[in-house]
């Protein structure tokens, strides 16, 4: 949603500035932005839940199926996944996601530490 809002701050003041109907049409457009990138990331939560009930009921097979079906992947499916990987014992598929996990300062401290956490299970196994 970074860049959606970056936009935003620097769209609206030239569409107050211009004024009238493209000012309304920028901003809506802008609005229905926003509101489309929302909705990706609800998905993509939903998707994280699913993955995370299927590895509780120790499905794994299934979860990495519903993990692997999408090209987008937000970095909480992504740790869903390498969980799924890591408990059904595919290795290097493991190792090679756990590479791409990046932490991040706007991730909360729980999630930086599940990455590195991780990475030191996936290098001692």
């Amino acid at each position: 949603m970074g860049i959606t809002v970056l936009l935003m701050l620097l769209i609206i003041p030239i569409a107050i500035f211009v004024g009238g109907l493209p000012a309304i049409f920028i901003i809506f457009v802008i609005l229905f932005l926003i509101f489309l990138q929302g909705r990706k990331m609800q998905m993509s939560y939903k998707r994280a839940d699913i993955i995370g009930k299927l590895i509780s009921a120790k499905k794994y097979s299934e979860a990495i199926a519903i993990g692997e079906s999408t090209t987008y992947r937000t970095e909480i499916e992504k740790m869903n996944l390498l969980a799924a990987y890591f408990h059904a014992g595919e290795k290097e598929k493991a190792i090679l996601l756990a590479t791409s996990l990046k932490t991040s300062i706007f991730m909360p401290s729980q999630a930086n530490n599940a990455i590195r956490d991780w990475k030191k299970k996936i290098e001692t196994k």
